[in-house]
């Protein structure tokens, strides 16, 4: 819903377009203030992405941060601040080139480069044109545009929620020094608690003394090493996507993610809205703001399933499977989930010796996913949002012998994009699961949970 400008905007530069949006944005909230939910084009089949999360599990919403300097190729628009003097461009946003290579999607299933090319005459001819089709992002800065600042606390809480405070203020109390770290890039608990916070932060790693931090500035990233012999994880839930054809267009986001943004930044992401969370919570909340912000919202009956979004840019109506058959609802924005799961990414992929970790909020409740495989085109239900992988390219991964969830990730490239597959490995697993008939693990988490830039490795080196 694009709102009208108001005292402390902020203009910024987006794929050529000037746009302004306020000062406690993100690039993602900045940019459905304008009515924008398209950001680019996926990398391989050159599918229109947009907005679907609200934090730092995005899988679509990839921009590069051209201006101020230095540059940073596939941040997250849902966590990047909003500030003066930004330009950003969506990724692969350029349409030309989109059109020409979504009409050879067909031939670019999993592993199709290995199948080819590979052992060939023809691929030192090739590679360097897959290279250039896989990232458009610029080259980032010198080592010395980039910063690493060292910090000691007793206690190191992850997680600015309400558990995340009441942890603070908790070991606040017993005279210990506590350290938040946020990933939403403006928080008020300093002022209120007299808590350190380091706001736009996102925990990358646990190490053995501490934690790795990644903080998200107007000059460029700061990585902060954090010792600390205490880590509270008040890291809360991952919202599930479900599979069903097209999730993966522009308006189809997590129920959650809808409600985040009405309420902390006030702004509507649809006019029309179908709501369909496996979490009544979760649906009750998100039905609830949007409705208050002028949304014409239907809530699915849980009996109910969708089946397919429609439309091409974007979300235009959703196929709907009801008891009484199958109905087309039309809606501009799909407020979906398939459950949620806590969020461990941190533990996952911690060391074997790592500080005193504990867990503090709906972090510690136990798993309710419902993700599960509907009946539909195999090559439309997507399950790597990022790395365009669908159910047919697992499929297809089966049938070629590769059943292992690390074998399959390393073949069809699921889970390893810039987004590190925080939501793609559970969809995978569920796939596997489905297809084999077997439960199957998810495939392990590596440290750092988010890319970090090299630039800023090279100084945490000195």
């Amino acid at each position: 819903m694009k709102i009208p400008p108001s005292e402390g905007d902020i203009s910024f530069v987006f794929n050529r377009r000037r746009l302004v949006g306020r000062s406690d944005d993100t690039v993602a909230s900045a940019l459905l203030r304008n009515g924008i939910i398209a950001t680019g084009f996926s990398p391989r089949r050159r599918r229109p992405r947009g907005i679907m999360s609200a934090n730092f599990d995005e899988p679509a919403a990839l921009v590069h941060r051209l201006a101020p300097a230095p540059v940073h190729a596939n941040a997250r628009a849902t966590t990047l601040p909003l500030t003066p003097g930004l330009e950003v461009r969506g990724a692969h946003a350029d349409r030309r080139s989109a059109l020409a290579i979504a009409s050879l999607a067909r031939f670019t299933v999993a592993g199709f480069y290995h199948k080819l090319w590979t052992g060939t005459r023809a691929w030192h001819t090739v590679e360097p044109i897959l290279r250039r089709l896989a990232s458009d992002g610029p080259i980032g800065g010198k080592p010395d545009a980039f910063s690493v600042k060292r910090i000691d606390c007793d206690v190191l809480v992850v997680g600015a929620g309400p558990a995340g405070r009441a942890a603070a203020a908790s070991a606040q109390k017993d005279g210990q020094s506590v350290l938040i770290a946020d990933a939403a890039p403006s928080t008020s608990i300093e002022a209120s608690f007299g808590v350190t916070c380091l706001s736009a932060t996102l925990v990358v790693a646990l190490q053995r003394n501490g934690a790795l931090a990644l903080e998200e500035q107007a000059s460029g990233a700061v990585l902060w090493e954090i010792r600390a012999p205490r880590v509270v994880l008040a890291t809360g839930r991952t919202s599930l996507l479900p599979i069903f054809e097209n999730n993966d267009l522009p308006g189809v986001m997590l129920a959650s993610a809808a409600a985040d943004y009405v309420e902390h930044f006030a702004v509507l992401p649809g006019q029309r809205v179908l709501v369909a969370s496996d979490e009544p919570k979760t649906a009750q909340r998100a039905a609830e703001l949007l409705k208050q912000a002028g949304a014409a919202v239907t809530v699915l009956d849980p009996s109910d399933r969708i089946v397919a979004a429609l439309g091409r840019g974007r979300v235009t109506a959703a196929r709907v499977e009801t008891k009484h058959g199958y109905q087309t609802l039309p809606v501009d924005l799909l407020a979906v989930d398939a459950g949620s799961l806590p969020r461990l990414d941190l533990i996952d992929a911690a060391p074997t010796v790592c500080p005193e970790i504990e867990l503090a909020g709906s972090v510690a409740a136990p798993e309710a996913s419902a993700l599960a495989v509907p009946k539909g085109d195999p090559w439309r239900q997507f399950v790597d949002i990022c790395n365009d992988m669908t159910v047919g390219d697992l499929a297809l991964s089966l049938r070629e012998g590769f059943a292992h969830p690390e074998h399959v990730k390393r073949y069809t490239t699921a889970a390893m994009g810039p987004d590190q597959g925080a939501l793609a490995r559970h969809s995978v697993a569920a796939t596997l699961t489905h297809l084999t008939g077997e439960p199957v693990a998810r495939s392990r988490r590596r440290m750092p949970i988010a890319p970090i830039p090299l630039g800023t490795l090279a100084k945490l080196a000195e």
